[in-house]
């Protein structure tokens, strides 16, 4: 290959699997590693980031690779665990177009991480939590199901729960920033091809 021709953006994390369906599909898969749930507030805020890149992937990818593309993403931080969370994204693509994704992908985010998050962006991610967050604050059976259980073994997890609200409230643009530069380098992504095969005629 040619290094002018060479992607600009790419993981030396990288792994292909390969299945062989009637129906084949593929899906690119990028996962960057970030803070335990232990660390509750920034996780909070993690959350909020992942909605910012989320929107900002699909607004990218519709408009080069067409409006048919979605991306899914997504903040898994466990709550009771010091193991490290993930940011994960998630997109179903043809197999011949899987590099060209993963690059746009990898180009988006390093360019969150540079530039830092938009007052748009900001508002676009954070609106949609806070008012999720309000209506689930107002639903009796989730206090006195899932959390009221979680919180007979881990007493922390009410207070919590109660702190949500406030730590999306807070979070600012600069805070998203902070987070996307810390979190979203291209070195630190791990990337999987994940391919579908039609099977050989015997």
């Amino acid at each position: 290959m040619n290094p002018e021709d060479a992607p600009k953006f790419t993981s030396t994390h990288r792994k292909e699997f390969r299945y062989a369906s009637p129906d084949p599909k593929s899906a690119l898969v990028v996962v960057y590693p970030v803070c335990s749930g232990v660390q509750w507030k920034k996780a909070a805020k993690v959350e909020a980031l992942a909605s910012v890149v989320e929107d900002a992937l699909n607004r990218a990818i519709r408009e080069e690779m067409g409006g048919s593309y979605g991306v899914i993403c997504r903040a898994e931080c466990g709550w009771d665990s010091d193991d490290p969370g993930q940011l994960f994204i998630q997109m179903e693509c043809d197999p011949e177009r899987i590099a060209l994704f993963e690059e746009k992908t990898l180009e988006v985010l390093a360019g969150l991480a540079e530039n830092g998050v938009t007052k748009d962006q900001h508002r676009r991610a954070l609106k949609p939590l806070i008012n999720q967050e309000k209506n689930a604050d107002r639903d009796l059976g989730r206090w006195l199901g899932w959390v009221l259980s979680r919180s007979q073994g881990t007493p922390w997890f009410n207070e919590r729960m109660k702190g949500r609200l406030g730590v999306l409230e807070s979070t600012t643009k600069e805070h998203l920033t902070s987070l996307a530069r810390e979190y979203l380098g291209q070195d630190a992504a791990y990337v999987f091809h994940i391919v579908g095969d039609k099977p050989a005629d015997n």
